[in-house]
């Protein structure tokens, strides 16, 4: 029997995947050129930028509400080649309908921007005027290569502290650390109550970020976009002077809410950043409350990039991140900006360059706890808790504004206040192979005629000196694992002045004792004297002439060798006085030196001649020996007198 074969015709249900082979053959034969532009960079998609075209078409991702990721469209208007050193920017508009009426908004910084199937760059700068939604991206080449940078990790953060090289000290051993040179310097500098003016002047300069930082703001062209710093706590008076100080640093201060337990339980919270979402960088939470709010651009791993610009080009640095809810954009003639509340705490930013800032889910940041406490006699006792990062530079700058909140919340009253300040520091430094724990408190005691919240500044506290201080120095590496601020305010006049000073005779022998006669007029409520006996130093020489000095106590001067060790600092801290100490002091001049922090006086004529003669010019410094005596008083005293008088022997 013959059998004729039939050809294989495919049947009715396999006609579509036969043209869906055939489809997908095309498309690996002829790829698309947009596709082909594309390519795999550190394990991203990314669309290099000499690939995109003048008129090209893409989306931004960016959340409008809640953390809803939505997009938004764009089109390419051309490549800005140099813009910065050695990185170009990409010129983008949109047309999309939500952006007309806002434009390009604070808190935008950091949206992902795709062009032709990859990731093109993040939205980073905008122009200074303009109202038209017209940006600039920065390429996202730049901010991935920025994930080769090697850190140099959380224990040896300049930010947090430094710590100090080791140097042997001659007949010492290998065992023993000194600082180096710019670290004594730097010390010297801080330390400026060792200076004979008044210690109470600014003696740092505070700055809310690096200079760097700085936008010209009246500058034509594109500028980086403003990063909205969400605020919670301040009154409207301190925002207003916050938002002074940190508009030229690129900071929009905006009034948000805070990252308090009520919000982690109203808003939903999620468990980690995505690309689109929000992203913040929490500088204090608690009571107060500060969080700068940007998007994610891409998430590598546990890395999480964003912003596309520096926050505040602090380099390596340690703070917390956290998501944020976003509650609606709100358009300004000058600035639009996102109005957000901080959410749980995610991991830690590790590095702010200027392509970008870096987070890490996996790493946890230190914060300082404070603890502020305020007791009026209208507003009883009022206990507020706040943490705040940690920067060894600038932390006491925010720490100002948040304690000057609070007292303006706490204490309105515009009347005569006399106030006492306690400022208590739980701090820990290494020293040799043990870890020194010790607790710095110090009082203080001012009359303000503006009230506390207007009149008083705690930066005029030794404490809060202290406080800058040990953030700053080079000597040791030091961790302040508290912060304890005591004040206490009364609506009186308690304030007197030293009128003048008087001896019984204008010569004194060696080893007398005198009695000094000091009169003080109170502000309200007359005049009184006191009554300060005094010891003269009895290797006086015969027919030198001798100043006692009598001040209130900030005014007078500390004499102290340069600082080289931490003990070095607590001997300084011994000698400094309150504005309730009235402090005599007889001086006489003498040369003496100084050898690893300690002043060495009384030396032999034949000893400071060769000291003059020598070829070391450091150990040349002249000094004054002094007596002092310190007298506790119920008022803050001002203002300084001295007298001079003459030693005589008795034949």
């Amino acid at each position: 029997m013959h059998q004729t074969s039939t050809p294989n015709v495919p049947s009715a249900t396999c006609w579509p995947r036969v043209m869906l082979g055939v489809l997908l053959l095309g498309l690996t034969a002829h790829p698309s050129p947009a596709a082909a532009a594309t390519r795999m960079y550190m394990g991203v998609k990314i669309k290099p930028v000499l690939d995109i075209k003048v008129g090209d078409r893409g989306y931004c991702k960016t959340v409008f509400q809640g953390l809803t990721v939505s997009t938004f469209r764009i089109q390419v208007k051309g490549i800005l080649f140099n813009y910065f050193p050695r990185q170009h920017l990409i010129l983008i508009q949109s047309s999309d309908p939500k952006m007309k009426l806002a434009g390009v908004v604070a808190g935008m910084s950091g949206s992902p921007c795709y062009i032709g199937g990859g990731l093109a760059g993040a939205l980073a700068y905008g122009p200074n005027w303009s109202k038209r939604p017209i940006a600039m991206l920065t390429p996202i080449r730049y901010m991935l290569d920025e994930l080769k940078r090697r850190p140099r990790g959380l224990g040896r953060s300049p930010t947090l502290s430094l710590r100090p090289r080791a140097r042997p000290i001659p007949g010492i051993g290998r065992l023993a650390r000194r600082p180096t040179r710019s670290g004594v310097a730097t010390a010297a500098r801080l330390l400026a109550w060792r200076s004979s003016g008044n210690p109470l002047s600014p003696w740092f300069r505070s700055v809310p970020a690096p200079r760097s930082a700085r936008i010209r703001l009246g500058l034509g062209g594109m500028k980086r976009m403003s990063v909205p710093l969400a605020v919670s706590g301040f009154d409207r008076v301190t925002l207003k002077e916050l938002a002074q100080d940190l508009r030229p640093y690129g900071f929009t201060v905006v009034a948000g809410g805070g990252s308090s337990a009520d919000a982690l339980k109203y808003y939903k919270r999620p468990r980690r950043f995505v690309n689109g979402g929000s992203i913040g960088v929490q500088l204090m939470r608690g009571a107060m409350s500060m969080n700068g709010t940007g998007t994610v651009t891409v998430v590598v791993g546990s890395k999480v990039l964003a912003f596309g610009h520096p926050m505040a080009n602090w380099g390596e640095h340690y703070i917390p991140v956290t998501s944020s809810w976003i509650h609606m954009f709100m358009p300004g003639y000058s600035t639009s900006y996102k109005i957000s509340t901080a959410l749980g705490e995610l991991g830690s930013l590790v590095q702010d360059r200027r392509p970008c800032i870096i987070a890490d889910m996996k790493k946890r940041a230190p914060m300082i706890p404070v603890k502020v406490t305020i007791i009026s006699k209208g507003g009883g006792k009022q206990d507020y808790s706040f943490e705040i990062f940690s920067n060894r530079k600038i932390t006491h700058y925010y720490l100002q504004f948040a304690l000057r909140g609070l007292l303006r919340r706490a204490v309105p009253d515009l009347v005569d206040t006399t106030i006492s300040a306690r400022i208590s520091l739980d701090i820990s430094y290494p020293r040799g192979s043990r870890t020194v724990r010790r607790t710095v408190t110090l009082d203080d005691y001012f009359q303000v005629g503006k009230g506390a919240g207007y009149g008083f500044r705690i930066g005029m506290t030794r404490g809060f000196r202290i406080l800058a201080f040990l953030l700053g120095q080079n000597l040791a590496r030091v961790s302040l694992s508290k912060v304890r601020i005591r004040i206490r305010t009364q609506q009186a006049v308690r304030a007197a002045t030293i009128e003048h000073v008087r001896l019984a005779a204008n010569e004194v022998e060696p080893g007398q004792i005198v009695n000094i006669r000091v009169g003080l007029r109170r502000h309200m409520g007359g005049r009184y004297v006191k009554v300060i006996p005094v010891v003269i130093p009895r290797h006086v020489v015969s027919g030198t002439v001798i100043r006692i000095d009598v001040t209130a106590g900030p005014l007078a001067a500390v004499d102290a060798a340069p600082v080289y060790s931490m003990a070095d600092l607590w001997r300084i801290i011994g000698r400094m006085y309150s504005s309730r100490q009235l402090v005599v002091r007889v001086m006489q001049p003498a040369e003496g030196t100084s050898v690893r922090g300690r002043i060495i006086s009384h030396l032999p004529g034949s000893v400071t001649d060769s000291l003059r003669s020598g070829s070391s010019a450091r150990l040349r410094l002249l000094f004054r020996s002094s007596y002092r005596r310190a007298l506790l008083l119920p008022d803050v005293l001002s203002g300084a007198k001295r007298v001079y008088v003459r030693v005589r022997r008795r034949p």
